[in-house]
């Protein structure tokens, strides 16, 4: 492997942790492409109205593995059920592959967290656009994601483009994670803290302006950094100068 990186004449990561950690391994410079988001994610108009006389959805739209997610689905999960009981109405909807027997086992699904099941792109971005908060549930457990945590979810960027606010569970190692602290972009709970969720879906049930406000930032930077025309558009670049 060290060869045929020493031997490139370019060499690619998809976030800036991973291109650091193998510029110190291999001794090579690593350009950074991101897993960006298409067109359709990004709004025409950013929805502002307030939704408070209806239950509030948490969409969480991608693959879910038991080791990568579980944990903080559970969090989340407790978090929505103590919501409830003070007359703050949040719902979890969960879409995308899964093994459903291991799901239904996990203790994770209740009345307020539901599995919906696959949907197509087309379908999917619709969800994405009308749900009131978006969640990128990850582990907390460093050792569990020590294989995963150089990695940027297309998951991220998608949600980022819709607009709407974006909450991220997870540890602060993960790439995506420190990606969302360097620019701002949505809100990271970076420890397993049941009262720091409760205290930001609270937040959001009672002044969604500052959800509004959160989702015109991250599209900034969606347009910035995770626009996937430009990041093709670089892309292409790259492999004219080859």
């Amino acid at each position: 492997t060290t060869k045929y990186i020493q031997e490139s004449s370019h060499c690619i990561a998809i976030s800036d942790e991973m291109a650091l950690e193998y510029q110190n391994r291999y001794g090579k410079y690593f350009n950074v492409i991101r897993n960006g988001a298409s067109p359709e994610y990004f709004p025409i108009a950013i929805d502002t109205q307030d939704a408070h006389k209806k239950d509030l959805t948490i969409c969480y739209l991608g693959r879910i593995y038991s080791w990568l997610h579980y944990d903080s689905l559970r969090l989340l999960g407790s978090a929505v059920e103590l919501c409830q009981l003070q007359g703050v109405r949040w719902k979890v909807k969960l879409y995308g592959t899964v093994d459903e027997k291991d799901l239904c086992s996990s203790g994770i699904l209740t009345a307020n967290v539901s599995y919906e099941g696959q949907v197509g792109e087309a379908e999917g971005v619709a969800l994405l656009r009308a749900a009131d908060l978006l969640v990128v549930p990850l582990t907390y457990n460093d050792a569990e994601l020590e294989n995963y945590k150089l990695s940027f979810p297309t998951k991220l960027s998608q949600f980022l483009a819709t607009g709407k606010p974006v909450l991220l569970l997870s540890s602060p190692t993960a790439a995506s994670a420190k990606f969302c602290m360097r620019h701002n972009v949505g809100k990271l709970i970076g420890t397993p803290s049941l009262d720091e969720i409760i205290a930001y879906l609270k937040l959001l049930w009672y002044n969604p302006a500052l959800g509004h406000t959160q989702g015109l930032h991250n599209i900034q930077i969606c347009r910035e950094l995770l626009d996937l025309e430009k990041i093709r558009y670089n892309f292409q670049k790259l492999l004219v100068e080859l």
